[in-house]
């Protein structure tokens, strides 16, 4: 039984060694692979642990070792299931680091498949702390106790892996497998120490129990100490130099005050601080009941000082975060006020320079029409007309308003024409009609030298707006669609406006007139689509002109006796 009970020993140890490794890791692998480690070790336990009940009660596995050695199947099995998750992703497919913990832990879902591999390992265990009640239940004296104690000692670990898996936490962790197997061991060794389970105490368990970092002491029905470790008695230091034998409450009373409330306690948990040569030292005090005495307990301090001092630096650093935060919040705004207003006063530029770009347009049209036959407004009428043509060929508002402002610097070349052509009274003679002309490429060349999207547009009216839709305009001769839009609206607008205007060398045109000149031309000089636009727009067309009418000139009759006749503008 002893080779058996050290064997089990050594497996609980190195469950405890994969556990603690798995907690000090930094790395996401690093902890996979300790706790893939621990699927291995717990294995190990559960089949120890039947093989120890067996040995207990003076039998073996019927069919001797090789059933024993079957048996090992199952650790196996379950440990290449986990290792082996890389390469099926049965297993651990969400695992990842919980930093809001100490040195953070790792966290995931058990997968189907696992429970499944688990199974089997939970229910051999539980076949063999099972054993142990049931020898217990026909043993008498120290045996009887010796075996409730191993079996109790044995259920405390796979109670705290049900728990991990359940997502229960402990002190803050969802892994609380060192704990448990703390407080299992404990109780085996009482088993061992107390009730003499085996003929010889088994040095594996003393050892363990020993060098436990933890403090741990065990106090009897009395009050009295019966044993303990030696980081109990370090944590004592010389102010009791001989522990086993007194009263609990004289001990505590000294420098663990908080641990007086626990004792009247069946099992509690609290925690309490020492003062260590200066320095603060927290625990965490576990008491677990022995069942032997009611009365009677194991305490077990965790160091959790390092926890404390973590959760001091996230309260601080979470204050100055937020402080911090605050106060950029407050320069953002400040920001953000300063950008609107920086905004705003560039819109407003925006808009000035818009509309002052716009003025000096409208005043540079009015003075090359000033220079002509054209009246002031006739630019500004021409504009609007543009303006409802526009919009009921279906462009966007933006275009609309482009066309407008564009349309007004249609005729900006004729800038370039000596004054005995614009002013000329009749007709031109063939030379005087290529000078003419000629004022829209002038104007495309005046125009063309800016990218700005306002003057390419007015550029292609100036060169564009003489172009006929059959192709007998000029000056390139173009026809139908290759004609721009713009330009083809500019120059039914712009005829549209000079017949229905009176000129120093002929009378306007009667509206009829104009009608069925329009007619005429419908599909020749202009687009069939624009003219039909213009005939169902014409109520706004005349409230236009009427808006933007002209001021009474003096009578033309003796200006137009010797006048040729009535000829188009285009």
């Amino acid at each position: 039984m002893g080779q058996t009970f050290f064997a089990l020993l050594l497996a609980q140890a190195l469950w405890s060694l994969a556990v603690l490794l798995e907690i000090i890791s930094s790395s996401l692998t690093l902890k996979v692979f300790y706790d893939d480690f621990q699927f291995l070790a717990v294995g190990l336990v559960a089949v120890l642990a039947l093989s120890f009940s067996h040995r207990y009660e003076g039998s073996w596995f019927k069919g001797g070792w090789r059933t024993w050695w079957l048996f090992f199947i199952v650790p196996a099995a379950t440990f290449l299931f986990a290792v082996s998750s890389p390469l099926h992703g049965l297993h651990r497919a969400d695992a990842s680091i919980d930093t809001a913990v100490p040195f953070g832990e790792l966290l995931y879902t058990f997968s189907l498949p696992m429970l499944l591999l688990l199974v089997p390992i939970y229910f051999i265990s539980l076949l063999g702390i099972l054993r142990l009640f049931l020898h217990a239940l026909h043993s008498r004296g120290a045996r009887r106790r010796g075996a409730l104690c191993a079996g109790a000692g044995l259920l405390l670990p796979l109670v705290g892996t049900v728990l991990t898996i359940a997502r229960i936490r402990m002190h803050g962790r969802f892994e609380s497998s060192s704990l448990w197997l703390v407080a299992g061991d404990l109780l085996i060794a009482i088993g061992l120490f107390r009730f003499r389970m085996a003929g010889v105490l088994p040095a594996a368990r003393q050892k363990i129990v020993e060098n436990l970092r933890d403090p741990v002491i065990v106090i009897d029905q009395e009050g009295l100490v019966v044993d303990h470790n030696d980081a109990f008695s370090r944590v004592m230091g010389s102010s009791f130099p001989q522990l086993n034998g007194r009263r609990a409450n004289e001990i505590f009373s000294s420098r663990m005050s908080g641990c007086l409330d626990l004792l009247t306690h069946r099992s509690h948990e609290t925690e309490l601080t020492i003062d260590a040569d200066g320095a603060e030292i927290y625990y965490s005090v576990r008491l677990f009941p022995v069942f032997r005495h009611e009365n009677a307990r194991i305490m077990v301090f965790r160091d959790i000082t390092a926890l404390k001092k973590a959760e001091r630096t996230l309260r601080s650093l979470s204050v100055e975060l937020e402080k911090k935060v605050e106060e950029r919040i407050l320069e953002l705004e400040a920001e953000v006020k300063h950008r609107r207003k920086s905004e705003e006063w560039l819109t407003e530029l925006n808009t000035e320079m818009v509309n002052t770009r716009k003025e000096i347009m409208m005043t540079l049209a009015d003075v090359v029409e000033n220079r002509g036959q054209e009246t002031a407004r006739h630019v500004a009428r021409v504009s609007e007309y543009c303006r409802v043509l526009g919009k009921a060929s279906g462009l966007s508002d933006h275009a609309v308003d482009l066309l407008a402002n564009a349309s007004s610097m249609h005729d900006i070349g004729k800038i370039g024409l000596p004054d005995s052509i614009l002013n000329i009274q009749g007709g031109l003679s063939q030379e005087e009609v290529l000078i003419m002309r000629s004022h829209t490429r002038m104007g495309e060349e005046i125009l063309r030298k800016s990218d700005d999207t306002l003057l390419v547009s007015a550029s292609r009216i100036a060169l564009e707006h003489h172009e006929n839709w059959d192709g007998s305009g000029y000056p390139d001769g173009k026809k139908g669609l290759c004609i721009s839009l713009d330009a083809r609206i500019v120059s039914v607008c712009d005829v549209f406006d000079s017949l229905a205007s009176a000129r120093s060398y002929r009378r306007s045109w009667e509206i009829d007139d104009i009608l069925e000149y329009f007619r005429m031309q419908r599909g020749r000089l202009f687009d069939p689509a624009l003219v039909d636009l213009l005939f169902a727009n014409l109520g706004r067309l005349f409230a236009i002109a009427d808006k933007y009418s002209d001021e009474p000139e003096e009578d033309l009759d003796e200006l137009l006796e010797d006048s040729p006749g009535t000829q188009c503008p285009h």
